[in-house]
């Protein structure tokens, strides 16, 4: 008989080592009519490092065929809960001020202690019939992390939606600007921070979806989280120093954006 070869076993086939990234559930709901801007801080953002350093970066979205808010000057309302109640202190101590060394704006900071969603709609109207200035160009938003606990879920995504439109009819002509509420490490009505703060990350998806289709735009504030405590006041709600000052980075970077100004 003629002798045969044997041929060598094929290797088994191994697992891909690579694969296609899968997207994240709250990039998957992003809205997809917007461009982000971040300043050149961004790519060495401290999230990424062992401890967070300011300053940072700004996240700040609009959509695409909005110009730049016209300067000369620009009147901006910060309104928002105790948030921006600290944030004004810590700005006036900063160089540039309360009005954040943005040329050409005239910031009007509007931080009360508990605001609540509902507290939204009066407080606006108060402020318009004072008539103190004239309308605002934009009206930064910063509220909602107070009802998070308190009201349910699903009727808290629906009044951040009626809450948001029922300001942009009060001020039609002003660009709104959502900021987005801050991860906690104690919560006032439930011990429970992971349900807490996915929660808040609901009403802020909401808030966005609801913010873009007013033609407005959202602000976001990624280097501040909840394993970063050094961010945080010892109440595990408010910030520290450091967490003010790249939380106000964050607003001047957005404003800065909105308003067209081109930083160095």
């Amino acid at each position: 008989m003629p002798k045969t070869k044997s041929r060598p076993a094929r290797p088994a086939p191994t697992e891909r080592t690579s694969r296609r990234p899968r997207l994240h559930a709250a990039a998957r709901d992003e809205p997809q009519s917007v461009v982000q801007a971040a300043t050149q801080q961004a790519r060495s953002s401290p999230v990424e490092q062992s401890a967070p350093q300011a300053p940072t970066t700004s996240v700040c979205t609009i959509p695409v065929t909005e110009p730049p808010v016209p300067t000369d000057p620009v009147n901006v309302w910060i309104l928002g809960s105790s948030i921006i109640k600290h944030a004004t202190v810590a700005a006036s101590q900063r160089t540039g001020g309360t009005n954040l060394s943005i040329p050409n704006a005239n910031i009007w900071w509007q931080g009360y202690s508990g605001m609540k969603l509902l507290d939204l709609v009066p407080k606006l109207k108060y402020l318009k019939g004072l008539k103190l200035q004239s309308p605002p160009h934009i009206i930064v938003v910063h509220c909602g992390a107070n009802n998070v606990g308190k009201t349910r879920l699903d009727r808290l995504l629906t009044m951040v939606h009626d809450i948001l439109s029922q300001c942009k009819t009060l001020f039609p002509k002003t660009k709104f600007v959502w900021s987005s509420t801050l991860p906690r490490i104690t919560w006032r009505y439930s011990t429970n921070t992971k349900a807490m703060n996915q929660t808040r990350t609901r009403v802020d998806r909401q808030a966005i979806k609801t913010m873009v289709s007013l033609g407005g735009a959202y602000i976001k504030h990624p280097q501040i989280k909840i394993s970063h405590t050094q961010l945080f006041h010892s109440d595990g709600t408010h910030l520290s120093k450091l967490g003010n000052d790249l939380f106000l980075n964050n607003l001047q970077g957005a404003i800065e954006h909105i308003m067209g100004v081109k930083t160095k």
